[in-house]
């Protein structure tokens, strides 16, 4: 990931709504693609600073 995460956390939350009930099944799997990547790269962050 190119930007820093909190730029990826920040267009996660603007884009919420698309895993919101009533989007499109295709949406809500992007957002929770997406929201994976970012979850897994904060873990793999907090485990290089320990």
């Amino acid at each position: 990931m190119a930007a820093p995460l909190g730029v990826h956390r920040a267009a996660l939350h603007a884009c919420a709504v698309l895993g919101a009930e009533g989007a499109a099944p295709a949406g809500r799997k992007a957002y929770r693609v997406y929201a994976d990547c970012i979850e897994n790269a904060c873990m793999n962050t907090a485990a290089l600073m320990e």
